[in-house]
């Protein structure tokens, strides 16, 4: 699209009149004729106002006229004289031109102001910006590609645009037909933000606030992290409903569902591991990332597959008009990130990169512990993401964008008894690639679409080497290796129809070939020369899914999202449909505060099989199949929202409960390492129930923002042969989770930012009776493993998940101190990670003590940390 300012389009549109002479109608005149003429009563009319008149004489009637105005606008003017005369008007060219009273205009009842919003230095579109009209009091938002359509009454245009984080853009418009452009906003340098206090309830959110966040990337950006890596997902787990369980633990837990039962898409592509450093790290750069939404209840009918969220993150478009970049060195990563145009105006390029900077101390700490016991490890992680953004024509934009990056880890030993060589090598490697071709249109002023072809994947691999040489024996040499994967390739069409400014009806499809392969598992030995291999059938189900939503504003007080959303599933001879309906609604009495609700059906077709205790990313992806059926949820949800001013502050207070079917657990003590028929290793047809009470404080604008949120839930699960058959709690339910954020800019240089998390500990089991009969009464401490060599072993445990780990609460604090170059700014960041050195409980594993009395072993349990207090410093700049 040709990317010209928005009056110059405009310009173009009404050709010689400009907005200063379309102003000239509300010219303030000052004139006066008493029982006149009407050609001379005009004539004075026009040279008053200095515009000049077009008609013909023969329309004039044989009446004479009067008038006396006072700085009286020119359109007031107009409409009292000509409306005397039995005449009307219209401005056409710069020219008022009369038309007879029986040969009136043909009357348009509105006109449509469509376009994009985009950022004025870069020309990124802008997803969320408010398009407003203060005359009419109407507005809607933009989309995911920043594109609104807004319906205004064919008189002047109070058009107001604002965005978190940009100047506000105002402009009055005297459109006399349909306007397509382009508005660009700056990026506001104060510390303050101008506020509109019509628009708050009267545009439309495309979130409609139901069970939604959109946080600013800036305020994630600015919050403590560990080893000072900005994370967005660890911001997200600040927000009430949400949490990340413990120190090192991946993935999110939304509304009392686990890791696996949330929808992250990255530019419209599943991911289905989003962790680095076994879970310390997500694999997002946030230097790269655009946009953050988080949906945890009454989901839009566009969204499907999983049960308790969608996390929809997009990457940055990359700058039209200039080149420019940004990068950062921390203690354990670097990253960078590049953007521009290779075309201006028309196509640009973003390219970004992170990786560990952890070899050199790894290197260390191996070399002490080599020269101590023979130990060694080493770890990496890479990301990489590109996109590539090409503005085709005025209608057309065509984006492509991928992601690739993985982890690596090794460890090993090499001990040499008395000439006895025993010697192990490990190597784990496991990342995502995904890539996504996306192209939209607009083909009217009320018709969007969106058609994207993606590919995603994931992969673990892992080489176990154990060697043992004896003297004058051959080498016994033994390599095991596991390997699993997921792809999918999916093709999807959206369409946005707007007919009316309170009214967007969405529709779509999605069709998703999956490839599972759960795991192959090869053990080798090089004496023997066997080679065994134990393969998991390779399943390659289909999924495919419509969807329909109309969202309504059908007043002022009322507005409200109906949708449905429908899927079919195929595997071998295995289908099921499910049908899923949506519904949410609100409800504001007055411009402040509003009463809204929700319902919600999901179906996911997918589980994840957990190697519980491993500590290792080995968890296997597996489909629904005949035997493990889809799992199924039913969400609803209640609440009120109020918005203060002066200073603005947000509250809200929602309850809600959620039901689940079909879950699936690991059965006690199985491993599924080496287990071809998984589906008899996992107990299935499990219920599950959530419910709770959110609580959401929030200061978005000024010098001080920040917010407060408290939950408390409960969350259950119940399985047949499981706890006998009576409802346990939850491995991740938390009666109370706290968090509490607070940025503060003290100055356009320094910024201050900290967080306080609080959360009841996490589920575990017990035994509540214990036999040991160790083998060595030598061994002061014996480990309790079921079944270990040497050990006879007898457990009894109590009811699952009865006991609870201690609290988890956590203080972080972060300064950024940035100074203005020539050239762009640097900035330092100092940050301090569980400031009080809170010994928080990773998990706890148990001892038997006998110290004591060698006959009567004590049973200790004994609690395991991870993160102590951690200091951090990294260094970055923007050019």
């Amino acid at each position: 699209m040709q990317r010209v300012c928005w009056t110059f389009i405009l310009h173009l549109l009404l050709g010689s009149a400009s907005f200063s002479q379309t102003i000239g109608l509300d010219f303030l005149v000052t004139v006066s004729f008493e029982n006149s003429d009407p050609d001379i009563a005009l004539r004075l009319i026009e040279q008053a106002s200095g515009l000049p008149f077009s008609y013909n004489n023969k329309i004039l009637p044989n009446q004479n006229v009067s008038g006396s105005f006072e700085a009286a606008p020119l359109r007031e003017v107009l409409s009292q004289v000509l409306g005397s005369l039995g005449l009307t008007y219209t401005y056409r060219k710069g020219f008022i031109i009369l038309i007879p009273g029986n040969k009136r205009p043909r009357i348009i009842p509105s006109f449509t102001i469509s376009g994009y919003v985009e950022d004025n230095f870069s020309g990124e579109r802008l997803i969320g910006a408010a398009v407003y009209d203060a005359s009419s009091r109407s507005g809607v938002i933009t989309n995911e590609f920043g594109f609104f359509s807004l319906q205004v009454p064919k008189d002047s245009v109070k058009l107001v645009i604002s965005m978190v984080g940009y100047a506000l853009y105002a402009e009055m418009l005297y459109p006399e037909q349909d306007v397509k452009g382009i508005v660009r906003l700056k990026p506001d340098l104060s510390l303050e933000t101008v506020e509109i206090i019509d628009q708050q309830n009267n545009t439309y959110s495309e979130l409609g606030g139901i069970s939604a966040y959109r946080i600013p990337i800036s305020d994630l950006r600015a919050l403590p992290a560990l080893m000072g890596e900005t994370d967005v997902l660890a911001g997200l787990s600040l927000l009430p409903g949400v949490n990340s369980s413990s120190d090192g633990a991946s993935g999110l837990y939304v509304r009392g569902g686990g890791p696996d039962q949330n929808l992250i898409l990255f530019d419209g592509v599943p991911i289905y591991n989003s962790s680095h450093l076994f879970g310390f790290y997500s694999i997002f750069n946030s230097d790269a990332i655009k946009d953050v939404k988080l949906v945890k209840g009454g989901f839009p009918a566009r969204y499907g597959g999983r049960l308790s969220s969608v996390v929809s993150i997009r990457m940055n478009e990359g700058n039209l008009n200039e080149w420019s970049g940004q990068g950062n060195v921390g203690l354990t990563s670097g990253r960078l990130l590049l953007h521009g145009p290779l075309v201006k105006d028309k196509l640009s390029l973003t390219i970004s990169g992170r990786r560990t900077l952890l070899e050199p101390y790894l290197a260390i700490v191996s070399k002490i512990a080599q020269s101590n016991n023979g130990n060694s490890i080493g770890y990496s992680f890479h990301d990489f993401q590109g996109k590539v953004c090409w503005i085709a024509s005025e209608r057309d934009g065509i984006y492509l964008s991928g992601y690739t990056g993985g982890d690596v880890f090794s460890s090993g030993f090499y001990i040499d008894t008395n000439g006895v060589i025993d010697a192990l090598d490990f190597n784990l490697r496991w990342g995502n690639t995904a890539g996504i071709l996306r192209w939209h249109r607009d083909w009217s002023k009320e018709l969007f679409s969106d058609f994207s072809v993606f590919t995603t994947r994931y992969k673990y691999h892992s080489l176990s080497k154990t060697e043992v040489d004896f003297p004058n024996e051959p080498l016994e040499q033994n390599e095991l290796t596991n390997r699993s994967r997921v792809k999918d390739f999916g093709i999807r069409l959206n369409f946005d129809y707007i007919p009316a400014n309170k009214q967007v009806v969405r529709m779509g499809a999605t069709v998703i070939q999956h490839e599972f392969t759960p795991e192959i598992l090869q053990r080798q030995s090089f004496i023997s020369g066997s080679n065994d291999e134990i393969s998991q059938d390779v399943l390659r189900p289909l999924e495919a899914n419509i969807y329909f939503e109309d969202q309504v504003q059908a007043t002022e007080k009322i507005s409200f999202n109906l949708g449905l959303h429908t899927s079919y599933y195929l595997l071998d001879t295995f289908s099921c449909t499910s049908i899923q309906p949506r519904a949410s609604f609100r409800i504001g009495p007055t411009d402040r505060w509003g009463v809204y609700g929700s319902y919600s059906t999901m179906t996911q077709y997918l589980h994840l099989l957990s190697n519980s205790g491993t500590g290792l990313p080995i968890d296997l992806w597996v489909p629904a199949t005949e035997i493990v059926q889809p799992e199924f949820a039913r969400q609803v949800s209640l609440g009120v929202d109020k918005t203060f001013h002066n200073p603005t502050i947000q509250f809200s207070v929602e309850a809600y409960r959620k039901q689940m079917e079909n879950l699936i657990d690991y059965q006690t003590g199985a491993n599924f390492l080496g287990n071809a028929n998984w589906q008899e290793k996992v107990e299935k047809g499990g219920t599950g129930e959530s419910y709770g009470l959110e609580v959401f404080l929030r200061k978005p604008k000024g010098t001080f923002k920040g917010w407060v949120g408290y939950t408390w839930s409960k969350t259950t699960r119940q399985f047949p042969t499981i706890n006998n058959n009576e409802p346990y709690p939850y491995k991740y339910d938390r009666r109370h989770d706290f968090s509490a954020v607070a940025i503060c800019n003290l100055n356009d240089k320094i910024q201050f930012s900290a967080n306080f998390v609080f959360g009841t500990g996490t589920a575990n089991t017990l035994p509540v009776a214990v036999s040991l009969i160790p083998s060595n009464p030598a061994f002061s401490f014996l480990e309790l493993n079921e079944g270990s060599s040497g050990t006879n072993v007898t457990i009894e445990y109590g009811k699952r998940n009865a006991f609870t780990l201690p609290p988890y609460h956590r203080l972080d604090f972060n300064v950024r101190v940035a100074k203005t170059k020539p050239w762009g700014e640097t900035y330092w960041n100092f940050g301090l990670y569980n400031a009080y050195n809170r010994r928080n409980p990773y998990f706890l594993f148990l001892r038997a003590d006998y110290s004591n009395n060698i006959d009567k072993p004590v049973i200790k349990a004994r609690k395991l940390s991870l993160l102590p207090v951690l200091p951090s410093i990294n260094w970055g700049f923007k050019f």
